[in-house]
């Protein structure tokens, strides 16, 4: 098999030959002929800067350029003869004038003034707007602007999620939509090293003030790969798009060492864009808990209580460039790369009070460890985008490589002590493990795009994609009697994990009428998956092919009003720990093991939603329901003797989901606005005979208001309310919580410098508990990190402030295009 290099190499080569090519064949000819105008606004008759010039001749595209701050635009090296000037721009309506003679002796024209109409419909897109805080709901996702969230200034993108609706983040960093964690999370359309362990280490390091948007997408058409059992997160990353040298500085102190730097630089002509950006976030961030466990066995019980506290701090850099290219009318060719680098040191120690059936204590243990872990992320794409003569006809190339790695190092010590504190005469445990790990994943991608007939589009794509893991443990443990460490034959292991995914896909959509509209699809994914434990030589493989069907509906019965039905099939492959079957001795009275026969699971999810939107108010409400086939669980067990929990992996059932969520935004006055999401779900998991206490079912649900207020001029405050109500878990039941956010933010000098002052969780109240309960075991836990935290920000903004042309493309900063209209 083709090694990662020389794939990598092979797939960029082709790409650059493809590129090239296209560049030399694609420029227009020559000739004597020119054409000037002018674009205005018809309603305020001001001059239309940026927009969109196209010259046809029949059916076949010619030439095209874009008008300058004057509204005028110049078509040059014409051919004479016959031709139609078409005009767009982002929120006009679609300008057409035709019959343009080019003909001797009149080679050089001006046609004069041509208006472009605000647009009043469009049945793809709907737009709520507010204070650039809008919502856009496209036929199968929902994209929410964050970039003047105020309680997020000086955080990272997992604190922007926790904003954004319908999204929720735990205390360990793990992302939730609709009360799911099955979420594929992208970056700019990609997935950028996020299906690896290091997904909470690389969206803590993305600060908050570089993301523009969070795109939703519940219910995913043919055209996304099928991961994911809730859908897809795609996080879109700011690029500046105004004309000429433009760019910004934030920097954020927040309280307990916490320190954020960002800087933005953007330059933008008729023919390129470069925009390159860095950032260092530091943080010190406590946490603590606690762990009660009772064990029983016969009649007989013991009970084992755990404390632990622990301190992490380290710091991120991440660096990101690249460019777009625009020859010509009929290409854009755009390059974009990114490299992080993030170090922490984590701190803890958990002590354990062994007690007997009176729950009098017997003896004490602490476990001290001290970790440390450096690692690197890296990101090349590359995209080719080609118009036809055909209009809409258009062919995207997308290649893409994202990779993580790094050591992680740790040293723990356990110490015995008896009730009254006193160290017993027994010898520390001492123990080093060291975690040297790569992930890697290369993708390739091509996607056509066909209009067949009036308001009828055709959409075909093949991808492939490559995942690489490799993580190499070794462990080993203090000698008293040699006095030095000798490997742990029992620990250390090096596990391999190769996927490949190869997909090809086809969608139809049509719009007719003024009100209605449908898109239907299919993807079909092959599967195949090797691991390899190389300690033991265990090799695993397996295979499979996958059917995943797509259909959307849209119905508009009146203005304001929608009503979207949706339909869409999916797969969770397990995750790669899950599938090791070496144990985590870590913390060793709660063993952990994988399962390399663990099956993916299927799911069906359906859903409906039905929305009214006016200029000051926007509501939604969707019905969604999701069928699991082969349901992945953790599933623990005890041995009560030794009083130790050995937790692994099962197929367990099926489970069933569903839930009523209602997203609105109302501007009570033109100073004060509020946006609401309440998620009311349930969940039910029905087991195996092998895992009868699996079986479980709740109701359960969230809700987020976010008020915004304008108090003075260039005066914003913020106040964020959220509630997670007591939640179903495997052998257990998560409780409630809530916290409080706020924010008020201050621009001076023209808006060219901001003040933000942020804090997050005001009364400390974010903590994770759950109950939970099993064959010979019961257990209550209680976890809590620090939430409570006041940021400073101060944002300078450089350059000029007018916004340039946003020409639709399928890659470099901006990522591959995930707009989904019909």
């Amino acid at each position: 098999m083709m090694n990662f290099a020389a794939m990598k190499f092979t797939l960029f080569y082709t790409f650059f030959f493809l590129v090239s090519s296209q560049l030399l064949m694609g420029q227009n000819p020559g000739g004597p002929g020119k054409i000037a105008g002018t674009i205005k606004d018809f309603n305020t008759k001001k001059n239309v800067e940026y927009a969109t010039v196209s010259l046809y001749k029949g059916p076949n595209l010619v030439t095209g350029t874009i008008t300058d701050k004057m509204g005028e635009f110049v078509l040059e090296n014409l051919s004479p003869g016959m031709y139609s000037i078409s005009v767009n721009f982002i929120g006009y309506g679609s300008f057409r004038k035709d019959s343009v003679s080019l003909m001797p002796p009149n080679l050089q024209i001006n046609v004069g003034t041509l208006f472009l109409k605000p647009s009043e419909k469009n049945l793809n897109v709907v737009q709520v707007e507010g204070e650039k805080d809008l919502i856009t709901l496209d036929i199968d996702k929902k994209v929410y602007d964050v970039s003047k969230n105020l309680t997020n200034q000086g955080g990272s993108a997992a604190d922007v999620l926790s904003n954004v609706p319908s999204v929720n983040v735990d205390i360990d960093g793990n992302i939730s939509l609709r009360g799911s964690e099955g979420v594929i999370i992208l970056i700019d359309g990609r997935p950028s090293g996020l299906s690896g362990s290091s997904r909470k280490a690389i969206l803590d390091g993305i600060p908050a003030s570089s993301i523009e948007s969070v795109e939703i997408i519940t219910n995913p058409s043919a055209k996304y790969d099928a991961d994911g059992m809730a859908g897809i997160i795609n996080i879109k990353l700011k690029k500046d798009r105004k004309k000429g040298l433009n760019g910004s500085l934030a920097l954020s102190a927040g309280t307990r060492d916490k320190y954020n730097a960002a800087f933005t630089l953007n330059y933008r002509d008729k023919k390129f864009n470069f925009f390159t950006n860095y950032s260092y976030r530091y943080n010190n961030n406590w946490n603590d808990g606690y762990t009660q466990n009772a064990f029983f066995r016969g009649d007989s019980a013991f009970f084992v209580d755990q404390t632990n506290q622990g301190l992490r701090k380290g710091g991120n850099h991440l660096a990101r460039a690249g460019f777009d290219f625009y020859p010509n009318q009929k290409n854009t060719f755009s390059v974009s790369g990114s490299f992080g680098y993030n170090y922490n040191t984590n701190l803890s120690t958990n002590s354990y009070l062994f007690m007997n059936s009176d729950q009098i204590g017997q003896y004490l243990m602490d476990r001290n460890a001290g970790e440390t872990r450096n690692g690197l992320n890296y990101d090349l794409n590359g995209n080719w985008k080609h118009t036809f003569v055909k209009k809409g006809r258009e062919l995207t190339v997308d290649l893409a490589y994202s990779g993580n790695d790094g050591p992680e190092n740790a040293q723990y010590e356990n110490v015995m002590y008896d009730t009254l504190g006193s160290w017993l005469n027994t010898p520390r445990a001492r123990q080093n493990t060291d975690r040297i790990s790569s992930f890697g994943i290369t993708t390739a991608q091509a996607d056509f795009t066909e209009p067949l007939r009036k308001n009828m589009v055709l959409e075909v794509g093949l991808k492939g994609t490559v995942r690489h893991n490799d993580n190499d443990f070794r462990s080993e443990s203090f000698d008293f009697s040699s006095g030095e460490f000798r490997n742990d034959a029992n620990i250390t292991n090096r596990f391999v994990y190769h996927e490949q995914v190869y997909a090809g896909y086809f969608t139809f959509s049509h719009s007719f009428k003024p009100q209605w509209g449908y898109k239907a699809g299919l993807r079909v994914e092959q599967t195949f998956i090797n691991t390899d434990l190389v300690t033991t030589q265990e090799k695993n493989s397996k295979k499979y092919i996958g059917f995943f069907p797509s259909a959307h509906i849209a119905y508009k019965p009146k203005a304001g009003w929608e009503l979207r039905l949706g339909y869409s099939r999916r797969i969770n492959r397990p995750w790669i720990n899950s599938l090791n079957p070496f144990t985590d001795y870590s913390d060793p009275v709660n063993l952990m093991t994988g399962n390399p026969n663990l099956n993916p699971e299927y799911i069906n999810s359906g859903e409906f939603n039905v929305s009214y939107t006016t200029k000051k108010h926007y509501i939604s409400g969707a019905v969604y329901y999701r069928y699991t086939k082969d349901v992945m669980s953790r599933f623990r067990r005890v041995d009560s003797l030794e009083a130790i929990s050995y937790t692994t992996h099962e197929n367990v059932g099926y489970g069933q989901s569903g839930g009523l969520e209602i997203i609105s935004r109302n501007e009570l006055f033109k100073w004060w606005n509020i946006t609401a999401n309440i998620n009311l779900y349930y969940f039910q998991l029905s087991s195996s005979n092998t895992f009868g206490d699996l079986n479980n079912n709740s109701i359960s649900g969230f809700a987020r208001v976010i008020s915004n207020w304008k108090f003075l001029k260039g005066t914003d405050a913020q106040l964020s309310l959220n509630y997670w109500a007591p939640q179903a878990a495997p052998q257990g039941v998560a409780r409630s919580m809530w916290g409080i956010d706020a924010g008020i933010k201050r621009d001076f000098w023209q808006n060219r410098i901001s003040v933000n002052l942020g804090v997050t969780d005001i009364f400390n109240t974010r903590r994770f508990a759950i109950n939970s309960a099993g064959e010979g075991f019961t257990a209550n836990v209680y976890r809590k990190r620090e939430t409570r935290v006041a940021t400073l920000t101060v944002t300078f903004k450089l350059g000029k402030q007018e916004v340039g042309n946003r020409r639709n493309r399928g890659g470099g900063g901006g990522g591959m295009d995930m707009d989904e209209g019909f």
